[in-house]
């Protein structure tokens, strides 16, 4: 009998935990992966996007403070030029935020749809999870970043895709859950 059996149910309990902690710290290693990916695939989306059309950085568009200048200006010309420069320069920088946001919409909605079906279809759950999740917060940053520029035909289209693909997706999964169970059937 070794030293450590000789109070057996502390002996037994101990070798009973060793494993449960082995499960927690996998488990807590896995959600980890799965949650670096979810949130990483957005990012690199958002990243991806950027270098191409780049959002519009403030400090390019307002070199100088408008208020400042049309409080010292002298004349009532004075202060409508630098009013009329003023809402040129938010114009722009309004139209360069519209065109980030709709290559951000062009872009990560199909990225999602994609990262969601590719997720769903891996046999390596942890990678799958990690795809879909990331997805799923690429549909959400693709359609609020463009939804009150959207046509409502354009809103209401993309939901109903993304709606589909997870409808089909639930079916198919599901079924195929289902089946597997059906053929282990008792012996009658």
């Amino acid at each position: 009998m070794r030293a450590n059996e000789s109070s057996g149910f502390a002996y037994r309990y101990s070798t009973r935990l060793k494993p449960l902690s082995c499960v927690i710290s996998m488990t807590a290693r896995v959600f980890a992966i799965g949650l670096g990916i979810a949130l990483l695939l957005p990012l690199a989306v958002y990243t991806g996007v950027s270098i191409s059309s780049p959002p519009p950085d403030s400090r390019h568009y307002y070199h100088q403070s408008y208020d400042t200048r049309i409080e010292e200006a002298k004349t009532r010309e004075e202060k409508q030029k630098i009013k009329s420069q003023k809402i040129l320069e938010e114009q722009r920088m309004e139209a360069q935020e519209s065109l980030h946001q709709l290559r951000m919409f062009y872009v990560s909605f199909p990225v999602g749809i994609l990262a969601v079906i590719v997720g769903s279809l891996l046999a390596a759950r942890t990678v799958g999870a990690g795809l879909m999740y990331g997805g799923i917060i690429l549909l959400a940053e693709g359609c609020y970043s463009y939804w009150d520029r959207m046509t409502t035909i354009l809103r209401f289209a993309s939901v109903l895709v993304a709606l589909a693909v997870f409808v089909v997706l639930g079916y198919l999964k599901g079924s195929v859950e289902h089946s597997g169970r059906n053929d282990i059937r008792p012996n009658v």
